[in-house]
């Protein structure tokens, strides 16, 4: 099956607090979804006795399985200035990354 890198961006606009976003479809597991860190997943990646949703260091969404629509906002001006939002998605397929979306902004 050939990978498919799909994602939307956004650039603020007048009037708009939002610098940079990026939204994307995923499939959710039994666990939910993970918040974790590149450095972490990095770390998995190298070493089998490092996890890459540490329970002391990443955060867990509890979720349905399920394909969900993920975007994620970097906005100026506030605190915190991430914001991130989760809603069901219309796909049943959710998109393969080959890196991570956020780092080709």
């Amino acid at each position: 099956m050939r990978r498919r890198s799909f994602f939307t961006l956004a650039h603020a606009h007048e009037g708009d607090s939002v610098t940079r976003a990026v939204a994307s479809t995923l499939e959710a597991g039994g666990a939910g979804l993970w918040l974790t860190s590149y450095t972490k997943l990095s770390m998995a990646a190298q070493f089998s006795d490092e996890l890459a949703a540490d329970p002391r260091s990443s955060l867990r969404l509890p979720c349905a399985p399920g394909n969900y629509r993920v975007s994620l906002r970097e906005r100026a001006g506030v605190s915190p200035p991430f914001e991130l939002e989760l809603t069901p998605a219309d796909s049943p397929t959710p998109v393969q990354h080959n890196c991570v979306p956020w780092f080709e902004l």
